[in-house]
């Protein structure tokens, strides 16, 4: 999955050596993680709209809404629909329209397209992977899908639509990310594709995920990190793929990675605030 066979051969300069591809994923990891804390920031922000306009009782915090005992709610299918489907279902709307914005920056820089790019990935998949993770998890989304289907084998069998779709899907994604590449060095045979595809997508996931799990604190609701583990599985399904694609156009780039050597420290002490500002809490 790696290329661990082909790492001995590494050159010891340009974009193929170790070094490049390790700065390269873990930029694309800043990014992958931005991406996803926004995209629950703009889920957290619907559901609570939807929540004080049906005044129910509840704790709001960047990333999380905790429901207070005493909100004494009575909630009806029309609501649990709304406040906990809804949200999954307009990110995905919206993030097929950010793809179609994608598509007309034609040549635009790899930064912005990767970062474009990541942010399309996790709002289109919102809904899917939200099903996915909703499938066992009787919270987020999981809370709508089990009123609409009760029963644990139809939700199972409906799950297996759902991966074989994304299964479907994930060359998509696979050519989508190679887009991003700022070097023509990365496209000219497939396995170098799957090298950039890899340090681009595959590292990144994990390592973004490892990150995530500090976001998830106090580690009440596992429903977060379940919809982040789906995300990673058309990647795994899609590295073995022996096909190699027709190299896409990308834009002439200066091949620097990282603007300059403070940017890992901004995009650090970025991460470090946003967790500590999204521990705190208001109660509504």
């Amino acid at each position: 999955m790696f290329n661990y066979k082909h790492s001995k051969n590494r050159p010891a300069e340009g974009p193929l050596s170790r070094r490049t591809l390790l700065e390269l994923s873990l930029y694309s990891t800043f990014i992958f993680i931005f991406s996803a804390l926004l995209m629950q920031l703009m889920l957290n922000a619907w559901m609570m709209l939807l929540l004080i306009h049906y005044g129910i009782s509840f704790s709001y915090s960047l990333f999380h809404i905790f429901f207070l005992s005493e909100s004494g709610a009575k909630w009806s299918e029309n609501m649990i629909f709304l406040v906990f489907g809804s949200g999954p279902l307009l990110l995905s709307a919206g993030g097929v329209a950010l793809l179609l914005v994608l598509k007309k920056l034609g040549m635009a820089g790899w930064r912005p397209k990767l970062f474009l790019s990541w942010l399309s990935f996790l709002m289109v998949n919102a809904l899917p992977c939200s099903i996915l993770a909703g499938t066992l998890l009787f919270n987020g989304f999981g809370m709508a899908y089990f009123w609409m289907i009760n029963s644990l084998i139809f939700r199972g069998i409906f799950s297996l639509i759902i991966l074989a779709i994304l299964a479907g899907t994930s060359f998509y994604w696979y050519r989508f990310f190679l887009k991003t590449a700022y070097t023509r060095a990365f496209l000219n045979n497939k396995d170098n594709q799957r090298t950039f595809f890899s340090a681009i997508f595959l590292r990144p996931w994990i390592a973004g995920l490892i990150v995530l799990m500090g976001f998830n604190w106090p580690f009440t609701d596992w429903y977060w990190p379940l919809f982040l583990l789906c995300l990673g599985f058309m990647g795994i399904v899609i590295i073995g793929d022996p096909r190699i694609l027709h190299e896409p156009r990308i834009k002439k780039s200066d091949k620097k990675i990282f603007k300059n050597k403070s940017q890992v420290v901004y995009f650090t002490i970025a991460l470090i605030l946003a967790w500590f500002v999204g521990i705190v809490r208001i109660n509504f």
